[in-house]
């Protein structure tokens, strides 16, 4: 499941839409506080990826991540901001608005997708 907390309408169903090429179960939520009502759905889930926007009513999306990661342990999670923030923890992706929804489905398939093994060839 890729889980999204984005407030903006039109910005939360591109990502929407663009995640359900990774994850047939993407849930968006319009704020913090509603997916936080909805846990017990999303703790009977396997959590890819957490992506939130940062600026949200009530909860912030850091705060967000803080509360829930260490509950529903994503693989990765993202952080979306207007302006680059000083206090965004070191393992949380972040991505500046404007951007291409195109590049956070590839920062999730890199950091959620096992590496393919290598094939070691007998030269013998």
């Amino acid at each position: 499941m890729v889980l999204i907390i984005e407030n903006n309408f039109y910005l939360g169903s591109v990502l929407k839409d663009v995640l359900l090429q990774i994850s047939d179960n993407t849930v968006l939520y319009r704020s913090a506080e509603d997916a936080i009502k909805d846990f017990d759905f999303l703790s009977n889930h396997s959590v890819r990826a957490i992506v939130t926007n940062h600026r949200l009513p009530g909860i912030n999306g850091i705060d967000f991540i803080q509360y829930t990661k260490p509950k529903l342990n994503p693989k990765v999670c993202i952080l979306i901001g207007s302006s680059k923030l000083e206090d965004i923890p070191d393992d949380v992706i972040y991505f500046a608005k404007p951007f291409v929804p195109g590049s956070l489905l590839k920062a999730i398939e890199a950091r959620t997708t096992p590496a393919k093994p290598v094939s070691q060839h007998a030269d013998e």
